[in-house]
């Protein structure tokens, strides 16, 4: 396959990714803007996705995708770093990062910034209350499980302790500069996040 062709798959699966977080925090009643731009003093931030609850509370998110079945969140501070400053950027009350991994399989000393709430595919499945929408997600799991030489065989379930969504509908005290009037939604392709091209693809390592 070439690099081309590799890229573009990339860019799918990422694209079909986000799509379905969008549609899982839609179902839970969330008003929900995929690749929101603010300008700030000349410079261009964007988010993913910004989820707004009751016209007020607003929740910053971070979508990341990988091909393998990682137990540590790949680039960790780098992450933390973009989503704390997007949160800033936006005035918003919750920062977060969800990912295709499984939330309750990563090593507890990986976790991230106490500001910063993860969420794994685990958690979309608890969250999913739709059986379409609980269906697109095993299918996206199974679909990276058969891709993979080597994966954990335990299999998608729910987390023991899944994300609470009702945390995202209680405003907290943020800082920022930028007011949210200024927010604008981006719905040029090509504004999709760069992050995408860290998916990587060489084969996962084998588990130590």
């Amino acid at each position: 396959m070439t690099e081309s062709k590799t890229q573009e798959n990339a860019r799918s699966r990422y694209v079909e990714f986000e799509k379905l977080v969008e549609d899982v925090f839609r179902a839970n009643n969330f008003k929900v803007q995929p690749n929101c731009e603010i300008k700030d003093q000349g410079s261009r931030r964007e988010v993913d996705l910004l989820l707004t609850w009751n016209d007020d509370v607003t929740t910053v998110v971070e979508v990341k995708l990988y091909r393998g079945r990682f137990r540590h969140l790949p680039n960790a501070e780098q992450a933390i770093a973009q989503v704390l400053s997007a949160q800033a950027a936006f005035k918003a009350d919750h920062a977060m990062i969800v990912t295709n991994l499984y939330r309750e399989r990563i090593a507890p000393t990986a976790m991230l910034h106490a500001d910063v709430k993860l969420i794994g595919i685990d958690d979309l499945l608890a969250l999913a209350v739709e059986p379409e929408l609980r269906e697109r997600i095993s299918r996206m799991d199974d679909e990276l499980s058969s891709a993979l030489r080597e994966f954990d065989t335990i299999g998608l379930s729910s987390p023991t302790t899944p994300l609470d969504p009702s945390i995202l509908k209680m405003a907290t005290s943020v800082s920022g500069s930028v007011p949210k009037s200024v927010l604008k939604v981006s719905t040029r392709g090509a504004d999709l996040k760069q992050e995408l091209f860290e998916i990587n693809s060489k084969p996962p390592a084998a588990a130590v």
